[in-house]
C-alpha cells in the first residue's frame, strides 16, 4: 500500500518563524494560510504538512486546528537544508505568448532549472509584461515547486535581447551550452556528454516558433552553443523545452 501524499507549501518567512522557534514547536500567524490549510486542504490534528522556503525544508505535524481562525501551530518532526539538484542548468527559453510561456516556466520550476533567463529574438511576437507578468511567473513557480517537492524555485532574471547573452555568459560560466534545431545533430550526443563530465553546469537555449533567424544562430555558435535535434519532426517550442529540459535533468539526476 501507498504512503498517504503529504502536501508541501512555500512559505517565504520560514527560516525567520524556525529561527525563533522552542521546544520544536512552530506557529504561524497567517490567516490566509490558515485558510489554505484548514479549509482547502482540510488538514486534521496529526496530518503532516511539508513546509518549505528556499533554504529549509520542514516536516510539520498539525495540532490545535480548532483553536484559533488565524494561528497554526505543530510539531516539526524532520528539519533540513535545502540541497540544489546538481548539475546547475540555466534555462533559455525565447519569450512566448503567455499561455505558452507560463507553461515553460512551470515546467522548469518542475525539474529544477537553477537560472531562467528568458530571451527575446528578431521574431519576437509578444512585448514582457513587466513587474506583473513577473509575479505571475512567480506564482506559477511556487505552484510547480509545491507539486514536485523541488525545494529550491528557479532565479527567475528579466528576458534580455539574445545579444545581450555573450555579456550573461561573461559573468556566468557554463561550460555546456545547447541550442535546439531539427538540423541540429542527435540529442543523444548531448546527453553523452553530460554523462561524461557530471556536475557541470549546462544551459539550454530554445527559439521561438520558427527558430532563431540566421544572424542569431551564428551568434549563439560563435559564444559556444553547439545545436542539438531533438525528434526527427518539429515540435511547438513548448513541447521542445519539456522534451529537452526532461531528458537533460533525468541524464544529470
Amino acid at each position: 500500500m501507498s504512503e498517504k501524499h503529504t502536501f508541501a507549501i512555500f512559505y517565504s518567512d520560514l527560516s525567520k518563524i524556525v529561527s525563533s522557534t522552542t521546544m520544536g514547536i512552530v506557529e504561524f500567524a497567517d490567516k490566509e494560510l490558515v485558510n489554505r490549510v484548514l479549509k482547502i486542504l482540510r488538514m486534521k490534528n496529526g496530518e503532516i504538512l511539508t513546509f518549505f522556503d528556499n533554504l529549509i525544508n520542514l516536516d510539520l505535524e498539525i495540532s490545535d486546528t480548532g483553536q484559533s481562525k488565524h494561528r497554526l501551530s505543530g510539531t516539526i518532526l524532520k528539519l533540513e537544508q535545502n540541497n540544489p539538484t546538481s548539475p546547475e542548468i540555466i534555462l533559455m527559453p525565447c519569450l512566448l505568448k503567455k499561455e505558452a510561456f507560463e507553461e515553460v516556466i512551470y515546467a522548469a520550476a518542475q525539474m529544477a532549472v537553477t537560472k531562467i533567463v528568458p530571451l527575446i529574438s528578431a521574431k519576437t511576437q509578444r512585448i514582457w509584461g513587466q513587474h506583473k507578468e513577473f509575479e505571475r511567473l512567480t506564482k506559477i513557480m511556487i505552484s510547480a515547486c509545491e507539486q514536485s517537492k523541488n525545494f529550491i524555485m528557479p532565479e527567475l532574471h528579466n528576458p534580455i535581447k539574445i545579444q545581450e547573452i555573450v555579456n550573461f555568459f561573461a559573468e556566468n560560466k557554463c561550460p555546456i551550452k545547447a541550442y535546439f534545431d531539427p538540423t541540429g545533430q542527435n540529442f543523444i550526443n548531448l546527453l553523452q556528454t553530460i554523462q561524461k563530465m557530471p556536475n557541470t553546469c549546462t544551459a539550454l537555449l530554445f527559439g521561438p516558433e520558427g527558430g532563431l533567424t540566421h544572424e542569431e544562430e551564428i551568434l549563439v555558435s560563435d559564444i559556444g552553443f553547439k545545436t542539438y535535434a531533438l525528434t526527427p519532426t518539429i515540435l511547438r517550442s513548448r513541447e521542445a523545452v519539456i522534451v529537452g529540459l526532461g531528458g537533460v535533468r533525468s541524464t544529470a539526476k
